[in-house]
């Protein structure tokens, strides 16, 4: 599978529209990569958020059998769709069924959307950062090529309760902060300049982070150029 059928997949698989061979299928691959149960994670948080965006409603009298009965009708004389292809199709049905269980279409927040975006390009930069001493956990940031977006996805020993990891962009010229990551969501970035390369560091910092970083950074990676 390429990023965007995997991608597809674990959208699928969080709809939970697969079939029982293509669950065992992204289990195996969740079980052994950081990075898909991290998109596991933002799909579960979107589509699981979506019944809290808007007012509770009661759908209208019958919708439901009456939707049921209109899947039923268009969905007979199709054959079954073939394994390279069935997500588009599988996730358009389960987003409808959502939508009659909230009575009404909702708007996903744009902090969501541009995390799935980013993680499913096929051409995205993808930084592994190297554990340093005796630290554990992985860290990869993903990153789209002629832009500043990018975002941190972190599998990492959870701080004290008075502490937060940090990002760091480094160059010859100085330090900026990526901004500190929350538990072990997902953090969209913003990289200062796609014109330069950066070391990439992170360290351990006061909740809230700090300025400039107060300790040694424990993981380190480097960014290439996304522009230019």
């Amino acid at each position: 599978m390429n990023d965007q059928d995997i991608s597809d997949r674990i959208a699928a698989y969080a709809l939970n529209t697969l079939s029982a061979e293509e669950r065992a299928e992204v289990e195996a691959l969740l079980a052994r990569s950081t990075e898909a149960q991290a998109l596991l994670r933002s799909y579960e948080a979107m589509f699981g958020g979506l019944g809290t965006l808007t007012p509770q409603r009661s759908a209208p009298q019958g919708a439901a059998e009456r939707f049921r009965a209109r899947l039923a009708a268009e969905a007979a004389p199709l054959p079954r769709p073939k394994r390279a292809q069935p997500f588009p199709v599988w996730i358009a049905l389960a987003a409808a069924l959502l939508i009659i269980a909230v009575g009404l279409m909702v708007l996903l927040s744009p902090q969501t959307d541009d995390i799935v975006v980013i993680l499913g390009d096929p051409n995205a930069v993808r930084v592994e950062l190297m554990p340093q001493g005796a630290a554990t956990g992985t860290i990869r940031f993903v990153a789209l090529p002629n832009t500043n977006q990018g975002v941190l996805l972190a599998d990492l020993p959870t701080p004290a309760a008075d502490q937060q990891y940090q990002l760091w962009f480094i160059t010859a010229e100085g330090i900026r902060s990526g901004g500190v990551l929350e538990g072990d969501q997902p953090l969209r970035v913003s990289v200062p300049d796609p014109s330069m390369s950066y070391t990439l560091g992170i360290t351990l910092e006061p909740r809230g982070g700090s300025q400039q970083p107060t300790s040694t950074p424990i993981f380190i990676g480097t960014l290439p150029r996304l522009q230019g």
